[in-house]
């Protein structure tokens, strides 16, 4: 069984964890409890050695309360753990929103949903420049 040994955060968003057999991970934070909001689930992805590669481990909750390596770690990027609170409370919102604006732009061009959600993402989520560039760029359906 692997056991946690490290944590070092990269950015508010991102952090590598060491186990005890030595293996690395990069966990992302995703959410938070908020009825017991100690607790911090993040998803987890193996790296390969040249850290370019990465492939979905699974998630794993994280009680800030019991355990203040995640709160050491922070501490070196100038972080708390309430930074790390609204950055989730920003990326929930964030997400209903990109969520809703990929919806609505494959309502209006008649796109899939795959499709809308790359060009808003190309477009930086500017909607009437994603509207723009599907009129400009129609797909193509070879028969």
């Amino acid at each position: 069984m692997e056991v946690l040994k490290e944590i070092k955060a990269m950015r508010v968003d991102a952090y590598e964890l060491t186990t005890t057999k030595g293996n690395k991970y990069i966990a992302n934070p995703i959410n938070f409890d908020e009825r017991k909001d100690d607790i911090i689930t993040f998803e987890v992805y193996i790296t390969s050695p040249s850290g370019n590669l990465r492939s979905y481990a699974g998630e794993f909750k994280y009680d800030v309360s019991v355990d203040s390596r995640l709160q050491e770690a922070l501490k070196e990027i100038d972080k708390t753990v309430d930074d790390l609170k609204d950055y989730l409370k920003n990326y929930k919102e964030n997400r209903k929103k990109q969520v809703e604006m990929v919806k609505k732009l494959r309502m209006y061009t008649d796109n899939g949903l795959l499709r809308c959600k790359q060009v808003l993402i190309e477009t930086d989520w500017d909607f009437d420049k994603a509207k723009q560039y599907l009129k400009d760029h129609p797909r193509r359906d070879w028969i």
